[in-house]
């Protein structure tokens, strides 16, 4: 396998591209939903929580410099166990990567192309997809450094139009406290912030591992930045009802957005913007399900993992029967009570046990 490196810049934007791409569309309305006006607060939790999910990770990997956790978990587990750990990332990275695939096509025919049927637009996306992985984390990369600040800009830009039509005192932090649904939002805010969590499997290709820490943490914060922000001018822009009524509230202000008399639906062109970040993050969990599956299965190169990977994502992706089923069951209880708990919280933390139980009786 190759040997690629990757700069503490370029991991912070990855890290960002990974943790907004989706959630921007998805999770606002998931919050919006249970926090109502107090959806400032869940994410304030949310981020708390992650950063503790992240400092486990990172004294993981500290313990095992230029390893990845499909390595350093046949270290401390044994071969046996150790490969299952891998294998189990692996599918992790693989199932999220369908969601999104899944997600963002079925947006698609909904919004612009709904006479189209799903499967070509699932297939075409998938061999973009599978490219992309295979190239590496490198290309990877320097193809986010052009798409992270073109979406944000571009997103700055339409939020600044809109702006004349919002309501300051909607998106007021309002301390009128309902815990059950802030304590209920906290759940897909947190994991999608810890969609972080990949670095367990990137993190040996950064060029100077003394600054993975700082990086991660700025990517981190930035991405609840951004989250927050989002959230907040959504709110702001159509109030917490009329948020609250929409699944994907986003979508809804950039259908009601109009520029200048003569820029009217501009769906198409945020979904446009929201393909290519989303690109570049199915791009980096297809590429670590290929590592992670090369390394724990010994592999000499990655293309099994990659017939693998075309093979199981367009199926994966094609599951769901309607948005109703994706949301509720694979996004809200697949992807986000069970899956990324377990591989950003879980995993890492009994690995980081045993490895301090080993070092200090082994």
């Amino acid at each position: 396998m190759r040997i690629e490196q990757i700069s503490s810049r370029q991991l912070t934007w990855l890290i960002i591209t990974v943790n907004i791409a989706t959630s921007t569309v998805v999770v606002p309305g998931m919050v919006i939903f249970s926090a109502q006006q107090n959806a400032w607060l869940s994410y304030l939790i949310a981020i708390l929580l992650s950063i503790c999910g992240l400092m486990i990770n990172l004294s993981l990997m500290k313990r095992f410099p230029r390893q990845t956790v499909a390595q350093f978990a046949q270290t401390l587990l044994g071969p046996w166990l150790g490969k299952f750990v891998g294998i189990f990332y692996g599918l992790v990275f693989l199932s999220v990567a369908a969601i999104c695939i899944r997600l963002i096509t079925g947006l698609i025919l909904t919004t612009t192309l709904q006479e189209t049927p799903l499967w070509p637009l699932v297939l075409g996306f998938t061999i973009a997809i599978i490219y992309g992985a295979w190239l590496g984390i490198e290309p990877i990369s320097r193809v986010n450094d052009l798409v992270l600040p073109l979406s944000t800009g571009f997103a700055v830009i339409l939020f600044l139009f809109a702006l004349p039509d919002g309501k300051l005192y909607q998106a007021l932090p309002v301390l009128q406290f309902d815990f059950k649904g802030i304590l209920t939002s906290v759940i897909p805010s947190t994991s999608c912030l810890g969609e972080v969590f990949f670095i367990l499997m990137v993190s040996p290709a950064i060029n100077k591992p003394e600054e993975l820490k700082s990086a991660s943490l700025k990517g981190l914060l930035i991405s609840w930045g951004i989250l927050t922000l989002t959230t907040q001018g959504i709110i702001f822009l159509l109030g917490i009802y009329r948020a609250s009524t929409y699944l994907f509230p986003l979508m809804r202000v950039s259908a009601e957005l109009h520029i200048l008399d003569f820029l009217e639906r501009l769906e198409p062109l945020v979904l446009t913007v929201w393909l290519l970040v989303n690109g570049v993050k199915i791009c980096v969990f297809t590429y670590c399900f290929l590592v992670s599956t090369t390394q724990s299965l010994g592999l000499k190169n990655y293309s099994p993992a990659l017939i693998i990977a075309a093979i199981v994502l367009p199926i994966v992706s094609l599951i769901p029967k309607n948005f109703a089923e994706l949301m509720t069951i694979w996004i809200g209880l697949v992807a986000f009570k069970i899956i990324i708990p377990t591989a950003f919280f879980l995993i890492p933390g009994l690995l980081l046990i045993i490895a301090k139980v080993k070092r200090q009786y082994g």
